[in-house]
């Protein structure tokens, strides 16, 4: 599961990354330090499974990651442009997950704008279905 977190941790760093600058590199693993400055985006695995292929020695890890992107700006707008790049990063990308693996897909199937009124923050999640192959 390591191979899939610092894959996803390397694209995010890539050279060309829009969501990188946006945010100023604060992508975290689980959860954002107390006090992380704003904005931000946090990730985790939602849910994991295996299956396997009858016909070949093909093994699949097929998990749900989800994003929330926040933003404590008064409109939407930031976080919104955070969604646009978080989309363009990780749409149907192909990931380096490391020795033993072969990225098949990055796929998006959920997401969900709210505010919270008390604190005064955005927060959009976004889960990803990945498929990789061992």
């Amino acid at each position: 599961m390591n191979e899939v977190f610092t894959a996803i941790f390397s694209k995010f760093k890539t050279p060309t990354s829009d969501l990188y600058s946006r945010i100023g590199g604060r992508l975290f693993l689980g959860e954002a330090p107390q006090g992380a400055e704003y904005p931000h985006v946090v990730y985790f695995l939602i849910s994991g499974t295996t299956d396997w292929d009858f016909g070949a020695t093909m093994n699949f890890d097929e998990m749900v990651i989800q994003f929330n992107l926040f933003s404590n700006k008064n409109s939407a707008s930031e976080v919104n442009n955070m969604y646009d790049n978080l989309k363009t990063l990780y749409d149907w990308c192909t990931l380096s997950p490391g020795v033993g693996y072969t990225s098949i897909y990055m796929r998006r199937e959920f997401s969900n704008l709210l505010r919270d009124t008390e604190e005064g923050v955005w927060m959009y999640s976004v889960q990803y279905r990945v498929l990789f192959q061992s």
